[in-house]
């Protein structure tokens, strides 16, 4: 076993530099994982976007972002049975303190104490050839799975959140807003969970044509006309069961609740960039006795989101469209920051 490993560190405002930091060996209960494939999230965007000064302002002055990712087991802690070296993982970002309230009722996404990859003050992500971690958050991944797949379980769960927190169900017309990496999930998960018809909104057209490509019925480009006009029309004036909002942008939230028919269900999975528009009609949220379901990332999901990628029912590889090297970690960053109109999911390979 190396004794040192690359691991990709942001140090300043879009700035990533490549240095050599000791492998770490697994405690009790975690097991060493070599990474192979890391999904760039937009939580990862936005921290790389983070002023110098914040940055600075963690131990180190720098940070280890990503947090989708998976690998093989080369180290198996003490304590730790039913793994064997060469296992194929993906990795639950998550730890909660097992121990609170949230935690014993099973709901441990909203634990406060809650340890996640690259999340502020809790611990370094997984841009890094290893990662110990819990072997209990560390999922076995079927031979006809390969770790791209397995890396892409993570925004999936988000998306199978969502749309189980949303009551979708078979003979529903659904509208996505956003039509990016988790918009797509979202569109994939919303198909397997038996949904007759799916509208995604987005203002990139490259993103609306992958949307197509992975079943959407409808795809409307919000920037060249009324999402609520064209959803009209779609549904004979009906609207829609469930409007999910996976971009957090005020413009889309605030068509959600026009969109929804009365008794209907408004799902947000999107981070809220300010608070509600005063778009979004309280009144008419009121008067068509609307639902509105926050989705704070997820739960209990991963082994259900192995079990629909493995039988072919969400192809989530067809969602990545740029694989980048690891030595290239800072193009795929600026990629996707800079040619989103050409990008919907980079994913990095080590």
């Amino acid at each position: 076993m190396e004794q040192t490993m690359l691991a990709s560190f942001t140090v300043a405002h879009r700035t990533m530099q490549m240095d050599r930091i000791p492998v770490p060996q697994p405690a009790p209960g975690e097991l060493l994982v070599q990474i192979k494939h890391v999904g760039v999230c937009g939580s990862d965007l936005g921290s790389f976007c983070y002023t110098t000064e914040r940055i600075h302002s963690h131990a180190g002055g720098r940070r280890i972002l990503g947090h989708e990712a998976a690998g093989y087991v080369v180290a198996i802690g003490e304590g730790v049975a039913g793994y064997e070296l060469g296992d194929k993982v993906a990795l639950e970002p998550s730890a909660g303190c097992g121990k609170c309230e949230f935690c014993n009722r099973g709901l441990y996404n909203l634990c406060k104490g809650i340890r996640f990859f690259a999340a502020s003050g809790q611990r370094d992500g997984v841009l890094r050839e290893y990662v110990a971690h819990p072997a209990n958050l560390c999922f076995k991944l079927p031979d006809n799975m390969t770790t791209l797949q397995g890396a892409l379980v993570e925004p999936l769960a988000v998306a199978l959140h969502g749309t189980e927190l949303g009551g979708a169900a078979l003979g529903m017309d659904a509208v996505v807003f956003g039509a990016g990496c988790i918009g797509l999930m979202t569109l994939l998960a919303l198909k397997a969970r038996g949904v007759s018809r799916v509208a995604v909104c987005d203002v990139v057209d490259i993103r609306l044509e992958k949307a197509k490509e992975l079943g959407a019925d409808l795809v409307i480009n919000s920037r060249n006309e009324s999402a609520l006009e064209a959803v009209k029309a779609w549904t004979n004036g009906r609207l829609a069961d469930l409007v999910i909002d996976c971009t957090g942008n005020p413009i889309a939230l605030g068509q959600t609740v026009a969109l929804t028919m009365p008794a209907g269900t408004i799902v947000m999975i999107g981070n809220p960039s300010g608070p509600m528009p005063e778009a979004f009609d309280l009144r008419e949220f009121n008067n068509k006795e609307l639902t509105l379901k926050g989705v704070f990332r997820y739960r209990n999901k991963y082994p259900i989101a192995i079990q629909a990628i493995a039988s072919g029912s969400i192809p989530v590889e067809k969602v990545a469209d740029a694989i980048y090297p690891f030595e290239k970690t800072q193009q795929a960053f600026d990629d996707s920051i800079d040619r989103k109109d050409q990008i919907c999911k980079a994913v990095i390979e080590l």
